[in-house]
């Protein structure tokens, strides 16, 4: 896991407004969550004590729970949302992984609302989602970058 410097400085600058991929906040959300409160209040409501700071500890939890979320979002073809779940996986492949997988995660083609980017983070982070779930054999051929289905009009790549 990357240290608390290095999640710091990637929450500043995801904080600089350079980065269109944190529309609403959630990456940096979760990056927060990972520092101790003496490092994270400068990012907190003035209100939130260090009684209340509640660090996030389950990460495999919080993760699976995000690539499962990503998937709903990728088979739905929802667009912006897609786009920045495929960001999330990215930064939990950045904070869990080697800088080689982190690269591979960044190289990876966006394409069909993310699933392959989605599939590969999967593999990365050693978390099967069952895409059964998920619409099956849909998901199957998104992350391999060919259309959910053969008649698909709302944008997959195939």
């Amino acid at each position: 896991m990357r240290t608390e410097a290095e999640i710091i400085s990637r929450v500043e600058a995801l904080s600089d407004g350079a980065t269109w991929g944190d529309l609403d906040g959630r990456r940096r959300q979760r990056l927060i969550r990972l520092l101790p409160y003496s490092a994270a209040k400068k990012w907190l409501n003035p209100q939130v004590t260090e009684a209340d700071w509640c660090p996030l500890t389950a990460l495999r939890e919080e993760c699976n729970n995000d690539l499962s979320f990503a998937w709903e979002k990728a088979l739905d073809h929802r667009g912006l949302s897609a786009d920045v779940m495929a960001c999330v996986m990215e930064d939990w492949v950045w904070l869990l992984c080697r800088d080689e997988e982190y690269q591979q995660i960044v190289n990876a083609p966006y394409q069909n609302y993310g699933a392959p980017k989605l599939a590969l983070a999967g593999r990365l982070l050693d978390m099967a989602v069952e895409l059964d779930a998920f619409g099956g054999a849909a998901a199957s051929r998104m992350a391999k970058g060919e259309q959910c289905c053969p008649e698909c009009a709302s944008g997959c790549d195939g």
